[in-house]
């Protein structure tokens, strides 16, 4: 039975980048079941500026004003009926065999409720490009690997593809947290017993792009504590996979500390030298902070 999929794309005050993903879902070799868009509090409502034939194609979800990303995910996957859901960021875009790519590796890989795709990083300044292949895994795997791990946390929520059951079975996306809340989804997926896998001929468009970015000390402050409370909801877990650890924490606590939150990342980092006692680069790091510290 082929698989139902519903493509969920959230939004605000970007009407050009959101027509070129929604083109990219109707432009698909195999069509996805449906085509959500949640626009999150655009100052001109997103239908109002869509192509009819994009509109057409499309049911659209308007919050007047912005409830966050997390909720505008969780809002459509509520709204969809269909088994499976992939995430779209609206200034990403999908190969042509996106859908069918994943359709397939659903039916081959049975046991797994949790895909993430290759990446194409785009610079839309210089138009040069990256490539991101995730490792290719052979059909019926049933194990995540420590290099499937490693690939797993250089992935983000754009193009993942999760069953909706699984999805609403620990809760959807935490509303509270303003960043990392892909990761923490991730992590309490994987805690709850479900298997993610790679695709590789699934191909998402990562624009890298000037837009907005938390630079105020107040957001930089929620970003911080939206990183702790993410590390310490999933700590238990955290501690049985020093792979995940090791990507999450680290990059974490260099963000913190680049912020000038220096006593969070202090900590962040000895958690991580607990759960990695033999990391060269967490020692490092911990020694360079301790050190930056005593003579600051």
């Amino acid at each position: 039975m082929t698989p139902s999929i519903a493509v969920i794309i959230t939004t605000k005050n970007r009407p050009i980048y959101v027509a070129e993903a929604i083109e990219s879902v109707v432009n698909q070799t195999k069509p996805a079941s449906s085509i959500i868009v949640v626009d999150d509090g655009s100052d001109i409502p997103i239908a109002d500026q869509l192509a009819p034939r994009l509109a057409e194609r499309c049911t659209v979800i308007r919050n007047k004003k912005s409830a966050g990303v997390s909720a505008a995910r969780n809002q459509g996957v509520k709204a969809a009926t269909t088994e499976w859901v992939v995430f779209l960021d609206d200034d990403d875009w999908i190969d042509p065999d996106f859908v069918q790519s994943i359709d397939l590796t659903i039916i081959e890989q049975c046991a797994a409720k949790i895909f993430w795709p290759s990446r194409l990083m785009v610079n839309e300044a210089t138009g040069e490009t990256k490539s991101r292949k995730t490792p290719a895994v052979a059909p019926g795997t049933e194990t995540l690997s420590t290099e499937l791990m490693a690939s797993l946390m250089e992935t983000g929520c754009s193009g993942t593809t999760v069953h909706k059951s699984a999805f609403e079975n620990v809760g959807g996306f935490d509303e509270s947290l303003i960043v990392s809340e892909d990761r923490d989804l991730t992590f309490r997926l994987l805690a709850a017993g479900f298997l993610a896998l790679p695709v590789q001929h699934a191909v998402i468009n990562i624009r890298v792009h000037e837009g907005p970015r938390l630079s105020s000390h107040e957001k930089g402050e929620l970003q911080a504590k939206s990183d702790l409370k993410a590390i310490e909801k999933n700590l238990d877990f955290l501690k049985t996979h020093p792979v995940l650890a090791e990507k999450f924490m680290g990059r974490a606590a260099k963000r913190m500390w680049e912020r000038n939150h220096k006593r969070e990342a202090r900590y962040v980092i000895k958690l991580l030298a607990g759960i990695c006692p033999y990391s060269i680069r967490v020692r490092q790091r911990q020694l360079k902070w301790l050190v930056a510290s005593a003579f600051s």
